[in-house]
């Protein structure tokens, strides 16, 4: 299972064996106790403030998170193109906003609104239980 975050810092010196990044965590809807909603799209994550420190060579590739305007408008969806409209405060299990606007798929209503996120993602494994 991957796990996703964000990179904040490298460590100062490479090559070392144990250096470690910090790192701000995404989850998916469905790692958290609230679970997946049927408004979650297939492919969102959720920012976190839950920082950790990660091993350098547990990296394993790199992601992007896009916001939902951004990620409706990509050509084609890449196996590593996610967007994000929420961020999960894990201390109190609530979530920024806590409201926004959906829309039912329909004809004269084809897409959901704009909302933000953030980007340059990592991928690391595996991931612990949150539930």
């Amino acid at each position: 299972m991957l796990q996703f975050g964000k990179i904040l810092s490298f460590p100062k010196k490479k090559g070392k064996e144990g250096e470690v990044c910090r790192v701000v965590w995404y989850y998916k809807p469905e790692d958290l106790k609230s679970g997946r909603k049927s408004f979650h799209g297939k492919k969102e994550l959720l920012a976190s403030d839950h920082e950790d420190p990660v091993p350098e060579g547990s990296i394993i590739g790199h992601a992007k998170v896009h916001t939902l305007l951004e990620y409706e408008a990509l050509k084609t969806v890449g196996k590593y193109d996610f967007f994000s409209r929420f961020t999960y405060h894990m201390a109190t299990g609530a979530f920024v906003p806590d409201q926004v606007p959906v829309l039912c798929e329909s004809p004269s209503s084809p897409s959901p609104p704009p909302l933000v996120t953030a980007s340059h993602l990592v991928v690391r494994s595996p991931s612990p239980v949150l539930r």
